[in-house]
C-alpha cells in the first residue's frame, strides 16, 4: 500500500511540473506571437528566463 501511495505523489508531482511547464511556454510562444518579438525578449516580460523556457519544453517533451 504504501508504494501504490508514493508512486500516486510521483505522478502527481510530474503532473504539476508538467501543467506548469506547459503554461510557461504557452505564455511565452503567446508574447512572441503577439508582440513579434524574439524568445529572449518574450521571456523576459514574462519573468522568465531563456533556460526556464528551455527547460520547460524539455518536460513537456517538446525538445
Amino acid at each position: 500500500m504504501e508504494g501504490i501511495v508514493e508512486g500516486e505523489a510521483r505522478g502527481e508531482a510530474r503532473g504539476e511540473a508538467k501543467g506548469s511547464a506547459s503554461q510557461i511556454i504557452e505564455i511565452i510562444e503567446n508574447i512572441m506571437s503577439e508582440l513579434q518579438c524574439p524568445l529572449e525578449k518574450a521571456c523576459k516580460a514574462a519573468g522568465k528566463t531563456v533556460s526556464e523556457y528551455r527547460q520547460s519544453e524539455q518536460i513537456c517533451g517538446k525538445v
